[in-house]
């Protein structure tokens, strides 16, 4: 197989990666928390708010966003559902001179007191609770292509995602890649 064979197999097999992330279904893949939206102004843009993001929020829209940053800036988010679930957004960007933009968030879900029963019965044998945390780091700098494009916005983003429900726990991570 030459060369431009193997390039093109490998982006053909590239591009299905993200098909083969997603085709699990609702509800079966973890970290459902992360599709909570944090900002009002990103929901009113029904989620398709990754390409005009700006401000600290953008460590969790996009992270590219954040170039748009001159002074430091924080952005905060608390919600309280029904039946006891809390849910908490947190970011704060920093412009660094002639560097880029450092962000950081944190994003949480919980539950306390789920009734825990050993059998099928009436009354609970202890109380428990569930909690959902990520912690994003990331940062923003423009014009890293200057020959390929003036004034394009280059973010990452490194996460780091803990669950957990009574005395279970299961870690993961993410990478996020923004242009703007």
């Amino acid at each position: 197989m030459n060369h431009k064979l193997k390039s093109i197999a490998l982006y053909v097999l590239l591009l299905f990666i993200p098909a083969l992330c997603f085709s699990q279904g609702i509800g079966t893949t973890g970290c459902q928390f992360l599709k909570v939206a944090p900002t009002a102004r990103g929901m009113g843009f029904a989620g398709a708010y990754s390409a005009v993001c700006d401000g600290a929020s953008s460590v969790y829209w996009n992270p590219a966003g954040l170039f748009s940053l001159d002074k430091r800036e924080v952005s905060a988010t608390y919600l309280k559902y029904w039946q006891g679930i809390y849910y908490g957004f947190v970011a704060s960007a920093i412009p660094l001179k002639d560097t880029g933009v450092f962000g950081v968030g944190i994003t949480y879900l919980g539950i306390d007191d789920i009734e825990g029963r050993a059998a099928d019965t009436l009354k609970e044998d202890r109380k428990f609770g569930a909690y959902d945390t990520s912690v994003k780091f990331s940062f923003a700098r423009q014009n890293l292509f200057p020959k390929l494009l003036d004034n394009l916005s280059v973010g990452v983003g490194i996460q780091f995602i803990q669950q957990k429900i009574d005395d279970e726990n299961a870690f993961s991570g993410a990478i996020d890649l923004g242009i703007r």
